[in-house]
C-alpha cells in the first residue's frame, strides 16, 4: 500500500510537470535562448529534487516517520504542486478551445491551395494560469510561515430558555483537531496553551483527534497539554484519526495496545476521555449533562452510538454534546435528539484553505460538508464546528485559521 502509494504520487507529479511545461514554454519561447534555458534548468531542477525526494522514501519508508522530514515533503508538494493544479485548469481550457476550432475547421470546407496554419497554444491562457498558480503559490507558503499557527479566539454567547440559572454567564472553552504529529515546533503551541488559560474558562472541551495515525505522535506533547486549566476540567472524545485506522499495524493486538497507550495519554494530561458516556456537570447545587460520543461520521467508520452516549443524559434539563463529525449533527442529532441543545464538532479544519471577507467565509469543503465552520443554530438546536487547532497534509492554513472557541451560555 506504501509503494503504490507514492507510485502514484510520482506519476502525478511527472504529468503536472510536463502539461504545465507547456504554458512555461508558450511565455518563453519569444525570449533569449540563454533565458530559456534558465527557466527550463529551474522547472526541471524542482522536478528532479521532487523524484529524489520520492524515492528516498520509496527506499527507506521509516523517514516518512519522522516529523521534519514528513513536514518538509508535505510543504515542498504543497507550494510546488498545488498551484500547478490551477494552472492545468487554465490549460485544459485552452487545449478544449484548439480542439473545438480543429474540429469546426475540419468541416468547413476550404478553398484549393488554402494553407491551413496550426493552431499554436493561446498566451493570455497560459499568462492567466501560471498568474493563478503564482498567486496560489506566494499564499501557501505564507500559510505555512504564518498562518498554520495564526491561532484566533472565536466568542459566541448562546441563550437558551432551559438554562439552570447557575449556569447563567456559564463559559467553556472548545478546542479541536490538535493532530500533534504534524507539529515540529513547541513554541507555538505552548503560546496557544497560554491564550486558553488566561480566558479562566469554566470548562475545556476537546473534540477529538489528538493525533494523525498512533499514539507515540503526542508523546512529546503530553506534558505541554496538562497545562490546561479550566474550574471544572478538561473533557474530551476521539476523532476519526485517533483509531489507528490510518496506520500499519502487525496485528490486532499491536493497535489494541496503542489504543491504551492514547487513552492513557488523556489520563496523563488530567483529560476526562468520554467514550458514549454521559457525564453531569454542577454548579451550586443545579447540573447540566455533558455526553462524549465516539466517533460517527457519514463516510467514515462508525464507532459511535449515540443511543449509548445519552443513556442518562434524559433526567437533565440542558444537554451539551461532543461529537467530532458534523455530519453526525446532520443525520443523527437533527433526527432522533431534539433534546441535545449544543452539539460541539469539528474534523472538517474548513480544509485549511478557503476565503474570508468580513461575514463572508467560504472554502472548497462547504461542496462536501453542509456544516463545515462556524455555528450553526437550526430550530432551537446550536452546532459549532471548531476549525481545528492544528493541521494534517499542507502544513499550513490560508484563509481559515486555526481557532479557539469561547461559548458564554445564558438564560433567557
Amino acid at each position: 500500500m506504501f509503494f503504490r502509494f507514492f507510485f502514484f504520487i510520482l506519476a502525478l507529479t511527472l504529468l503536472l510537470d510536463v502539461y504545465s511545461y507547456q504554458a512555461v514554454r508558450t511565455l518563453t519561447r519569444d525570449s533569449s535562448d540563454r533565458t530559456q534555458l534558465i527557466v527550463r534548468v529551474i522547472f526541471w531542477s524542482i522536478t528532479a529534487l521532487t523524484v529524489l525526494a520520492l524515492l528516498i522514501t520509496l527506499i527507506r519508508p521509516v523517514l516518512f516517520g519522522h516529523r521534519i522530514w514528513r513536514f518538509s515533503m508535505m510543504a515542498f508538494f504543497s507550494v510546488f504542486y498545488i498551484p500547478k493544479i490551477f494552472a492545468v485548469v487554465f490549460l485544459l481550457l485552452d487545449d478544449l478551445i484548439r480542439l473545438f476550432r480543429w474540429l469546426f475547421g475540419q468541416m468547413r470546407p476550404k478553398p484549393p491551395g488554402t494553407v491551413v496554419n496550426p493552431i499554436s497554444r493561446s498566451k493570455f491562457l497560459s499568462q492567466s494560469g501560471l498568474l493563478l498558480a503564482g498567486f496560489v503559490f506566494f499564499n501557501l507558503v505564507y500559510g505555512i510561515v504564518r498562518g498554520a499557527y495564526d491561532f484566533q479566539v472565536k466568542r459566541y454567547t448562546l441563550r437558551f430558555k432551559n438554562l439552570p440559572r447557575s449556569f447563567d454567564g456559564f463559559r467553556l472553552i472548545q478546542i479541536s483537531d490538535i493532530h500533534t504529529g504534524s507539529f515540529i515546533n513547541k513554541e507555538p503551541v505552548r503560546r496557544a496553551i497560554r491564550m486558553i488559560n488566561k480566558e479562566q474558562a469554566d470548562l475545556i472541551l476537546f473534540t477529538g483527534d489528538l493525533v494523525n495515525s498512533a499514539s507515540e505522535e503526542a508523546n512529546e506533547y503530553v506534558p505541554l497539554f496538562a497545562e490546561l486549566r479550566a474550574a471544572m476540567g478538561v473533557y474530551s472524545i476521539k476523532g476519526n484519526h485517533d483509531y489507528g485506522d490510518y496506520n500499519q499495524w502487525h496485528s490486532a493486538e499491536e493497535k489494541q495496545a496503542d489504543q491504551h497507550l492514547l487513552d492513557q495519554h488523556h489520563r496523563s494530561m488530567g483529560w476526562t476521555l468520554l467514550k458514549d458516556r454521559t457525564v453531569a456537570l454542577e454548579r451550586n447545587g443545579e447540573s447540566i449533562a455533558l455526553i462524549g460520543m465516539e466517533n460517527w461520521g457519514r463516510s467514515f467508520q462508525q464507532y459511535g452510538s449515540l443511543e449509548k452516549a445519552c443513556e442518562g443524559a434524559d433526567k437533565y434539563p440542558f444537554r451539551i454534546l461532543m461529537s467530532h463529525d458534523p455530519t453526525c449533527f446532520e443525520e443523527q442529532v437533527l433526527k432522533e435528539r431534539p433534546d441535545i441543545d449544543l452539539t460541539l464538532s469539528g474534523h472538517t479544519h474548513g480544509m485549511q484553505f478557503g476565503v474570508k471577507a468580513g461575514n463572508f467565509e467560504w472554502s472548497p469543503v462547504s461542496a462536501i460538508y453542509k456544516y463545515w465552520a462556524g455555528l450553526y443554530k437550526v430550530g432551537e438546536q446550536y452546532l459549532n464546528v471548531n476549525r481545528g487547532f492544528g493541521f494534517i497534509g499542507y502544513p499550513g492554513r490560508v484563509g481559515i485559521l486555526p481557532e479557539i472557541t469561547v461559548i458564554e451560555l445564558k438564560c433567557v
